[in-house]
C-alpha cells in the first residue's frame, strides 16, 4: 500500500487524554460544547480517539467539524486570537479569499447524519516526506490537466487508496484531508503549547504544501489554480498552486470510524 501509516505499526501507548483535553478545549473556544452535551461530546472523541490510536495507524489525532458548524475563517480568528502557553504569539493567518471562496464548503464527506458536532479522526502520516508527515503522493500531477499520458494524478491515488482501506477496514472510511482540518490541528497543536520532549509545537506542515482536494479549481488572474496550505514560522497560510508534480506538493489523508446511521444504513 502507498501510505504507509495507513500500515499496522506498534504503538505502545494508547493514553490519549492530552488529545482529547486540547482538542475538547479547541472546541470550547469556537464555541461548539453546549452545557447540555459536554459530558458526550468529551465521551465521543475519547472513544474515537482511542479506537484510532489502537488501530496501530501512524498520524496525528484530530476532531473533524461539520462545514456548516464553522468555517475557515472563524477558526482561524479563534486560533489567531487566544492567548497560548506562556504567553505565546503565532502570526496571523493568511487567507487568499479568490481562491478559499467563502462558501466553498458547504458539502460535509461524512454526511449530515451525525448526533454530535465532533468526530475523531487520525490524519494519517507519511514517515518518508521530508516536508511534513501530512503529505502523500508527492512529485504526482493533482489532477489530468498537468499529467501525461498513463501518469497516475494525487486524486486518482487517493480514490484507489479510498477504495482498498475500506474494503479493508470495515467500519473505518476515509476521506482526504482539508484546509478545514489543518486549521483545527493548527489550534489544537497551539493549545498543546509544547511536545513531549518540551520543545514548542510547529505548525502541521513544514517546507512543503498540501492541495486541497474537497475545493474546486479557481481561475484566477488567468490561471487556474488549486487551494493549498503551507505553514511557516507559526504561520498558517491558504494559497493555491497549479497543481503540477513537484517534489513537495502532496495531498492529506484522514481515516476514521463512520458514524453508527452510516453504518446502519
Amino acid at each position: 500500500m502507498a501510505i504507509e501509516g495507513l500500515q499496522r505499526g506498534q504503538q505502545p501507548n494508547v493514553n490519549v487524554s492530552d488529545d482529547v483535553g486540547a482538542s475538547f478545549e479547541a472546541m470550547q473556544r469556537l464555541g461548539l460544547v453546549p452545557d447540555a452535551l459536554g459530558e458526550q461530546i468529551l465521551e465521543d472523541i475519547t472513544g474515537d480517539f482511542r479506537a484510532l490510536r489502537n488501530s496501530g495507524k501512524t498520524g496525528e489525532l484530530y476532531v473533524y467539524l461539520r462545514p456548516d458548524l464553522v468555517t475557515i475563517e472563524e477558526i482561524n480568528e479563534v486560533s489567531d486570537g487566544g492567548t497560548y502557553l506562556d504567553g505565546r504569539k503565532y502570526p496571523k493567518s493568511y487567507v487568499d479569499r479568490e481562491i478559499w471562496t467563502p462558501g466553498d464548503e458547504t458539502e460535509d464527506p461524512l454526511g449530515a447524519n451525525s448526533n454530535w458536532p465532533s468526530h475523531g479522526r487520525l490524519a494519517v502520516h507519511n514517515p518518508n516526506s521530508h516536508y511534513g508527515p501530512l503529505l502523500h503522493f508527492l512529485k504526482q500531477p493533482f489532477d489530468d490537466r498537468h499529467a501525461e499520458p498513463g501518469e497516475e494524478t494525487q486524486l486518482e491515488a487517493l480514490a484507489g487508496e479510498k477504495e482498498a482501506y475500506e474494503a479493508n477496514h470495515p467500519g473505518f472510511n476515509m476521506i482526504s484531508l482539508d484546509g478545514r482540518a489543518v486549521a483545527i490541528i493548527g489550534l489544537t497543536r497551539r493549545i498543546k503549547g509544547v511536545d513531549d520532549k518540551g520543545q514548542p509545537i510547529a505548525m502541521p506542515i513544514n517546507t512543503g504544501y498540501m492541495n486541497d482536494p474537497t475545493r474546486p479549481r479557481k481561475t484566477v488572474g488567468g490561471l487556474s489554480c488549486v487551494a493549498d496550505v503551507l505553514s511557516g514560522v507559526g504561520q498558517l497560510k491558504f494559497y493555491g498552486s497549479v497543481g503540477g508534480a513537484r517534489p513537495a506538493v502532496g495531498v492529506g489523508v484522514s481515516v476514521g470510524q463512520k458514524p453508527l446511521e452510516a453504518q446502519a444504513s
